[in-house]
């Protein structure tokens, strides 16, 4: 069944990827920018790892494996990519400025609170709405803060 094959495979490249990205050891060492790039790297087989839980288990979770593949994964990267290549290509050094890392530290939370509503929602409590209330409003937050922190680098 394909289904099955699919969360095989998610589980599978969830195990691959986390190994692969622990055994960097990039975080001992690397500037902020490349710590940022890292940890939303780690977000990819955690997505994954849940795909595979919701699929082979076939328990609906509010999407929670999409989210955090989206927002975890691609939206750190998003930050931390977004932010090093305007600031490369705007002539500035590519560092992680203390603007960069609350963004990053919010992006954090923002997955959090998705995965936080999709337990809530897992487990049947209504307390889950909040937390994706929180979650958008803080994601839209954030993106206008990021906007207005590198709007000169942009136009």
């Amino acid at each position: 069944e394909y289904s099955r094959l699919a969360s095989m495979l998610a589980f599978i490249l969830s195990r691959c990827t986390a190994y692969f990205l622990l055994t960097l050891d990039i975080l001992l060492n690397a500037p902020a920018i490349l710590k940022i790039l890292t940890l939303g790297f780690l977000w990819l087989p955690v997505g994954l790892f849940i795909i595979w839980v919701e699929s082979f288990w076939e328990v609906y979770t509010f999407k929670m494996g999409i989210h955090i593949l989206l927002l975890g994964f691609i939206f750190t990267l998003l930050i931390g990519f977004g932010t090093r290549v305007l600031l490369g290509h705007s002539g500035q050094k590519i560092i992680a400025e203390r603007i960069t890392i609350v963004l990053f530290t919010l992006t954090q939370l923002v997955v959090i609170f998705r995965v936080m509503a999709s337990l809530l929602f897992t487990l049947e409590i209504q307390a889950f709405v909040p937390f994706v209330h929180l979650g958008f409003t803080l994601f839209i937050l954030l993106l206008v803060m990021w906007g207005i922190k590198y709007r000169k680098a942009i136009f």
